[in-house]
């Protein structure tokens, strides 16, 4: 059996993505053993470090289903991933909507097409430079997805604009 090999884009996005949990994750000790609190007087906490963990998830299950589909296009597969895929993020979004609030909630799932839908096209381009050929911006024709017609890049621009604005506001408000 083959050992499965991690292409050096995967491995980039990998290093990055665990430098920043690094960071953020000594951040979060820091502030907890030392009190020291300068991330309390700049953003909630909870929601921020609930915004970290949706995006980090979204970019590393992008990079999965980017995989998957570039998979089950060279071969006939019949079945519709989609449900399946929407319970995953479900089980990952209802307890940072329970740590958050549904307010930041609502806010994540504006974030969610940008950054799912921009690393999935990405990945895919790596994997074959035919598909989807403005990588991040690009958009998809042959999706079964429901909603991807409708999440050309500049309303998941404008989605993931709203979504971090509403952040903010939600922060300012409190």
């Amino acid at each position: 059996m083959d050992k499965m090999k991690i292409d050096e884009g995967s491995k980039k996005n990998l290093v990055f993505i665990g430098k920043w949990l690094g960071f953020w994750g000594t951040w979060a000790v820091l502030d907890v053993c030392f009190n020291i609190q300068v991330v309390d007087t700049i953003i909630d906490t909870p929601a921020f470090y609930c915004a970290f963990i949706w995006v980090a998830f979204t970019l590393l299950t992008a990079t999965f289903e980017a995989r998957y589909y570039n998979y089950t296009s060279m071969v006939d597969v019949k079945f519709d991933a989609h449900p399946l895929l929407t319970c995953m993020r479900l089980s990952v979004l209802i307890p940072l909507l329970i740590i958050a609030g549904w307010q930041s909630g609502l806010c994540y799932v504006f974030m969610f097409p940008f950054f799912h839908d921009g690393m999935y096209y990405l990945r895919r381009n790596k994997l074959n430079r035919a598909n989807y050929p403005k990588k991040w911006f690009a958009q998809s024709t042959t999706s079964t997805a429901k909603l991807t017609k409708f999440f050309t890049p500049i309303v998941r621009t404008v989605f993931a604009i709203l979504g971090i604005t509403g952040l903010i506001l939600i922060y300012i408000y409190k």
